[in-house]
């Protein structure tokens, strides 16, 4: 199944401008080429005959659509065993395998709750994980470990290159009095409005005590 289509450039800065769209199924990925020869073309073989579509030969699959964000070092997303980078001009590079124990942590129906953002402030792409250790048992959950890629040089050349730090857990502050044990987000954004201070926004769905609303959006 397709789990995320998302559009890679393939050209330097300066060049002139050349995408691609990469299609991200579970444990596989496509390249696709061209365009159709007309925006309103509806005939499936005259589309295709203007695009070209190629399978990358390893298994670099996406486990969930939240994970993938674009960073200034390019394209990042996560599968169930690593994480991956998309540069412009190159193919997908492993640089999640030094936590691969903690992706592998999260039942298979379940990794589709991950999420992740880039935070511009530390330069590092912040990825959301469901422990091992953590209670999995409701339908949907909160994802109480993050890992965070140093991205400050660029994108790893390598899975030996990239500095992983974690992992690290958030506590809601606005209810850690109430409630110790609630940890996790279920979503984060990335505030990019102009004129706007940058800042990461995460949700996490909880019942407050002086609120008959059972949502609660906190600053990260």
């Amino acid at each position: 199944r397709i789990v995320a289509v998302a559009d890679v450039t393939m050209t330097a800065a300066g060049s002139p401008a050349e995408s691609t769209l990469l299609i991200l199924g579970e444990f596989s990925a496509f390249i696709m080429q061209g365009e159709p020869p007309l925006s309103t073309d509806t005939d499936t073989q005259t589309y295709l005959t203007g695009a070209t579509i190629s399978r990358i030969q390893y298994p670099t699959g996406c486990s969930s659509a939240e994970t993938i964000v674009r960073t200034p070092s390019g394209l990042m997303w996560a599968s169930y065993d690593d994480v991956w980078a998309f540069d412009f001009g190159s193919l997908p590079k492993r640089v999640g395998t030094k936590i691969r124990p903690a992706l592998l942590e999260t039942p298979p129906d379940q990794r589709w709750q991950w999420h992740a953002v880039y935070e511009p402030v530390t330069g590092s792409y912040r990825l959301a994980l469901i422990t091992g250790a953590q209670d999995k048992s409701a339908t949907i959950n909160p994802c109480a470990a993050q890992y965070w890629l140093d991205l400050r040089n660029g994108t790893p050349q390598s899975a030996n290159d990239a500095r992983w730090y974690g992992p690290m857990e958030y506590k809601m502050a606005s209810l850690a009095n109430t409630v110790p044990s609630l940890l996790g987000t279920y979503m984060m954004r990335t505030e990019e409005r102009p004129g706007r201070p940058t800042r990461v926004f995460a949700l996490h769905v909880a019942k407050h005590p002086s609120s008959a609303d059972d949502r609660s959006v906190v600053l990260v």
